[in-house]
C-alpha cells in the first residue's frame, strides 16, 4: 500500500513537473541500435523547439529500458522486440532492413548485396544468440547449407561497426547503429535475403500525457522517417 502511495505521489509530481507551459524533465531510455544516432537526432529538434525542458537521457540494453519505463521511472523507451511487454503499453515504432557492414577495401565491397554464400568463409560478427535478428540470420545460413566462422558475439551493433572498421570481419548491424556516417571505414551493403530488425517504442501503463512527451514521441517518428524513408 506505501509503494502504491509512493508511486501516485511521484506521477503527481511529475504532472505538476510536465506541464503545457513546458517546464520540467522528460525521462528517456533506449536500446544502443537506436540510441546513438536516431535518439540523439530527436533530441536536438526536441531541444531547439523546447531549451527549457531537461532530458534525462539513457542508453541500456533492452531488458534495462523495459523495466525502467514498467516502473515509472522513465516516460518513452526504445527496446528490441524480444522484451517482456508486460506492465507498459507498447507498440512496433520501426522495422529496419539489416545491412552487412565491412572495410571499404574488402573483396566484397563491390557487391550490391551479400548472400549467405559469399559469407561462407569470412570472419563473422554475430549479435549475441538471444538476439532476434541473430535468431532469423541462424535460420537464413542453415537454408542455404553455411555455418558462418563468428569471430566474435556481441549484444550492441555498434560494436560490429567498429569492429568491422577495423579489418576484423563482416557482421549484420542495424543501419541505424551508423547513421550520420559516425564511423569511418566502412561500407554498408543490404544482406539479401531480407532480416529485419524490430523496435517497440514503450510507456509506462500509467504514464503522464502531456504536449512535451507528444512533441517528443513525434520528433522520435520524424528521425525514425528520416533515416529510413520506406518505413
Amino acid at each position: 500500500m506505501k509503494a502504491n502511495l509512493v508511486g501516485l505521489d511521484r506521477l503527481k509530481l511529475r504532472a505538476a513537473q510536465i506541464k503545457e507551459v513546458g517546464t520540467g524533465t522528460i525521462r528517456v531510455a533506449s536500446l544502443s541500435a537506436l540510441g546513438h544516432g536516431l535518439v540523439p537526432r530527436a533530441i536536438v529538434a526536441f531541444s531547439r523547439r523546447h531549451p527549457q525542458v531537461r532530458i534525462s537521457y539513457q542508453v541500456r540494453t533492452s531488458n534495462v529500458v523495459r523495466d525502467l519505463v514498467a516502473s515509472g521511472s522513465f516516460d518513452i523507451g526504445l527496446a528490441a522486440d524480444e522484451v517482456d511487454t508486460s506492465g507498459v503499453l507498447h507498440s512496433v515504432f520501426n522495422t529496419p532492413r539489416a545491412v552487412c557492414v565491412m572495410p571499404k577495401n574488402h573483396r566484397l565491397a563491390a557487391k550490391a548485396v551479400i548472400t549467405p554464400t559469399d559469407l561462407a568463409d569470412e570472419a563473422f560478427l554475430a549479435l549475441s544468440p538471444e538476439d532476434t535478428v541473430r535468431v532469423a540470420m541462424n535460420k537464413v545460413f542453415a537454408a542455404h547449407g553455411v555455418r558462418p566462422r563468428i569471430l566474435i558475439e556481441t549484444p550492441y551493433g555498434l560494436t560490429i561497426a567498429i569492429l568491422a572498421a577495423k579489418g576484423m570481419g563482416i557482421g549484420l548491424v542495424n543501419p541505424s547503429v551508423i547513421a550520420d556516417r559516425m564511423i569511418a571505414g566502412i561500407i554498408a551493403i543490404p544482406f539479401e535475403p531480407a532480416v529485419h530488425f524490430r523496435a517497440l517504442i514503450l510507456r509506462p501503463p500509467d504514464g503522464i500525457n502531456s504536449t512535451l512527451i507528444a512533441d517528443f514521441t513525434a520528433e522520435l517518428y520524424a528521425a525514425r522517417n528520416m533515416l529510413s524513408p520506406e518505413e
